[in-house]
């Protein structure tokens, strides 16, 4: 009697541990393309004319400083977290970025 408890208890943690070992798998199949990659992804809406017209156009109004304005937003910038015009110039540096590397 004793040895069929002892088997039972066995049985139902190997079963517990199946399950768990089951539990923890994760199948993610997707049915459906995803709608922003390849060629089912929305189109830009500028021509690439307009693209690079836009894109000179913005880093001349926001990139081209002198020394001089370049060290005052230094001066300006160096306590990070505490200063709005360094979040504001880092997003422009972002967009640069983007832009210049044509993603």
């Amino acid at each position: 009697m004793r040895n069929r408890q002892r088997l039972l208890r066995m049985r139902e943690s190997a079963n517990e541990r199946n399950i768990i070992r089951s539990a923890r798998k994760l199948n993610f199949s997707f049915s459906q393309k995803d709608k922003y990659y390849g060629p089912h992804c929305n189109k830009p809406d500028m021509t690439p004319e307009n693209y690079e017209i836009s894109k000179e156009a913005y880093l001349k109004d926001n990139m081209n400083m002198t020394e001089k304005e370049i060290q005052e937003i230094e001066e300006n910038t160096r306590i990070q977290s505490q200063s709005q015009l360094w979040f504001s110039e880092r997003r422009k540096r972002k967009s640069k970025n983007v832009m210049v590397h044509d993603w």
